[in-house]
């Protein structure tokens, strides 16, 4: 993909991050191509693929690096200096997936990131995820998709402190939001995984606080 972006100017075989779509959109709280004035000075979490790097020597003699990241909307660049480069640095590289946590800095129409944090989507699933919610329908789910999501569940039992939710409805307006109790999860992407091979790559969602 790397390859073609480079050749191209685009991904011709498909969009890097598009295997972690659902779950940037309940990570990101921006669009890296899409400026909205409100949002400036303002802390946002982003998500992109790393499409440039280049760490610098500062005045002082530190190293601080700049980053563009590239999302489905667009690209915008990203500052991290000394401190956040020297506790975060080591998850940076060319064609990384990366969720940068820092303040917007407008500039006309569009904008950069000054870094905060910044983690890779392995190590960021299990550090923001509030909770788990599977969405079933009453119509179509199947027995097997139960017990094996039951199955999973329990494998994954007590594993972590983040609960999961299971909302069901019955396609005419009615639904049920269960919660399994006895289920406490630590979110990874594995998990999440084998969770939408069951229920479906849509029907499982991670939810932050915001």
């Amino acid at each position: 993909l790397a390859l073609e972006k480079n050749v191209l100017g685009f991904y011709l075989s498909g969009h890097p991050l598009e295997s972690w779509r659902v779950d940037i959109e309940s990570i990101a709280t921006v669009n890296l191509g899409e400026f909205d004035e409100s949002l400036d000075g303002t802390t946002v979490r982003a998500v992109g693929i790393v499409s440039a790097f280049r760490p610098k020597i500062d005045k002082k003699g530190k190293t601080m690096a700049f980053l563009t990241l590239e999302d489905f909307t667009g690209r915008a660049e990203c500052l991290v200096f000394e401190a956040a480069y020297r506790k975060f640095g080591s998850v940076i590289s060319p064609e990384a997936a990366l969720v940068v946590i820092g303040k917007v800095r407008g500039s006309g129409d569009s904008f950069s990131l000054i870094a905060d944090e910044i983690y890779t989507l392995e190590q960021a699933i299990p550090r923001l995820t509030k909770s788990i919610v599977i969405t079933l329908s009453a119509n179509t789910t199947t027995q097997k998709q139960v017990e094996d999501g039951i199955r999973l569940l329990d494998e994954f039992c007590r594993t972590g402190e983040c609960p999961c939710f299971i909302r069901v409805s019955d396609g005419n307006g009615r639904s049920w939001n269960l919660f399994a109790k006895d289920h406490r999860l630590r979110p990874s992407l594995d998990l999440l995984n084998r969770m939408r091979e069951i229920f479906g790559r849509t029907a499982v969602r991670i939810v932050l606080d915001q």
